[in-house]
C-alpha cells in the first residue's frame, strides 16, 4: 500500500480555530449594500464540510489529471463551513472541499490552473509581513522544480476579491475584472522526479490564515519503467489538518 501524506501541512487546531475566526469575525467589519438595498454585515451560505465523525472512512479527493501532455484544472478559493469533532467554523477551503481536489500530471506535462477567487469583502491594509488582505489570494505549488515566473508559480500574484459576473469556464483567456482570477501554466520537465507535492495559497500577510486548511495534493507520476510491484500498490491519499500529541 502506497500511503501518500503531504506532511508539510501539519497544523494545530488552535492556530487554524483562531485564524479562521478572527478572519471571518474582521470580515464582518466591512458593510455592502444587502439583498434589501440597506448596509449591514455580509450573509452567505457556504458547503458544509462534516468530519464530525471520529474513525469514519476515509474520503479520497476528487482527481484530476489528462491522459494527454496538457492538464487543466479549475480551483475556486472559497469558504465552507468545517464540522469537527471538537469543533465548527468557517474555513477557506479548494471547490467547497477539505482537502482541495488532487491533481496529476507527469514529466514533461503543462498544467494550466485557473485560480477563481469565490471571496468577498476588500479588508485589512498594505503592510510587508504583517496581517493583512485575508480575502486576496494567490497560488504556490510546494516542492515541484517550476518556474517562478509569470505565468508560472509567482508568490507575489495577487487574486483580488471577485464579483464573477459573466465568469466563464471555457479557456479564453480573458479576465472579468482585475485580478479576480488568473491563469497559471506550468511546465514539468521531462525527467522530473516523481513524487507526492502540494499546493497552497502564499499571499503574504494571509499565508497562515488560509493555508491552515485550504490545499491540495500534486502527484507526479511514477515513471513508466517503475517496477510494477510499486506502480500496482494501492494507494491512499491522506493530508493531516490537525494533531493531538500527548
Amino acid at each position: 500500500m502506497k500511503l501518500l501524506a503531504s506532511a508539510a501541512i501539519l497544523c494545530s487546531a488552535a492556530v487554524a480555530r483562531t485564524a479562521a475566526s478572527d478572519a471571518e469575525e474582521t470580515s464582518l467589519r466591512g458593510l455592502r449594500k444587502d439583498s434589501n438595498g440597506g448596509r449591514g454585515p455580509p450573509s452567505f451560505e457556504v458547503p458544509v464540510v462534516d468530519l464530525s465523525v471520529v474513525g469514519d472512512e476515509l474520503i479520497e479527493p476528487e482527481q484530476i489529471s489528462s491522459p494527454g501532455k496538457a492538464v487543466k484544472a479549475t480551483l475556486r478559493f472559497g469558504i465552507v463551513e468545517y464540522v469537527g469533532p471538537a469543533y465548527t467554523t468557517k474555513v477557506r477551503a479548494y471547490n467547497g472541499v477539505l482537502p482541495g481536489p488532487t491533481i496529476r500530471v507527469k514529466p514533461g506535462d503543462k498544467l494550466h490552473l485557473m485560480l477563481v477567487n469565490d471571496l468577498t469583502e476588500p479588508v485589512g491594509y498594505l503592510k510587508n509581513n504583517e496581517y493583512q488582505h485575508p480575502n486576496q489570494t494567490n497560488i504556490h505549488t510546494h516542492g515541484p522544480h517550476i518556474s517562478g515566473e509569470n505565468p508560472g508559480d509567482n508568490v507575489f500574484e495577487k487574486i483580488e476579491e471577485s464579483d464573477l459576473v459573466g465568469y466563464s469556464e471555457e479557456w479564453t483567456g480573458k479576465n472579468v475584472g482585475p485580478k479576480q482570477f488568473h491563469h497559471y501554466s506550468y511546465e514539468f520537465d521531462g525527467n522530473h522526479m516523481p513524487g507526492t507535492f502540494w499546493y497552497h495559497p502564499h499571499l503574504h500577510g494571509s499565508t497562515a490564515l488560509q493555508t491552515s486548511t485550504a490545499s491540495g495534493m500534486l502527484i507526479i507520476e511514477d515513471p513508466e519503467d517503475y517496477p510494477a510491484t510499486l506502480k500496482e500498490m494501492p494507494e491512499v491519499q491522506m493530508m493531516i489538518y490537525r494533531l493531538e500529541i500527548g
